[in-house]
């Protein structure tokens, strides 16, 4: 294949769809479902990264944390993430056209729980953050923060699956000792730090 015969997946999944696309425009599966229970309990076994999602939204800067961001494809440079339909962040966030993700380091568990905490100021001190590319509220805070701008949103059940484009990449240095910063564990409900297997 030449590279003029080259395309980009993605593009070609979603060639003519809309930004928005409903479950209902899916086919349904053939069996029924796992109970919701069985399978949030299998998941709990899972050991996820954890990030802060970041945007500007109409009232001030919204943000939550999640532990369902991941990479897509590196060509184009695309993430996904989910966020909950009736979560706080949602009514702020859901017609943004760019984001912040702040991949947090082992020492932002108090950020991940302040983003993931119901009725308080999120940006408030000690959070520091200042506006970023497209008025992304980009956070002082964590091990990288990526800009992205929004390409699709699936609308599955009371969440929206949502995949970006990635701009802006800034990683951070531990400023003693010029090494990555190890990266904020999610498992069982709690918070940990990830130690190599030898």
């Amino acid at each position: 294949m030449s590279d003029d015969d080259q395309t980009d997946p993605l593009a070609d999944a979603f060639h003519g769809l809309s930004p928005f696309l409903e479950a209902d425009d899916l086919a349904e599966p053939e069996h029924e479902a796992a109970p919701p229970d069985d399978v949030r309990r299998a998941f709990r076994r899972m050991c996820t990264g954890l990030a802060i999602i970041t945007a500007a939204g109409p009232a001030g800067p919204v943000g939550f944390t999640a532990s369902s961001v991941t990479t897509v494809t590196l060509d184009p440079p695309t993430l996904s993430f989910a966020i909950s339909r009736v979560g706080h962040s949602w009514e702020g966030m859901h017609r943004t056209g760019h984001v912040g993700v702040h991949l947090l380091g082992a020492q932002d568990g108090d950020l991940a729980r302040r983003f993931a905490t119901s009725g308080v100021d999120r940006f408030a001190p000690p959070v520091r953050w200042r506006p970023g590319p497209f008025d992304v509220p980009l956070l002082d805070h964590g091990s990288a923060s990526l800009v992205a701008s929004v390409w699709r949103r699936l609308v599955i059940g009371d969440h929206d699956l949502v995949l970006a484009r990635i701009l802006r990449v800034q990683v951070r240095r531990a400023a003693d000792t010029e090494r990555d910063l190890g990266p904020l564990a999610y498992y069982d409900g709690g918070y940990g730090t990830f130690s190599p297997v030898t």
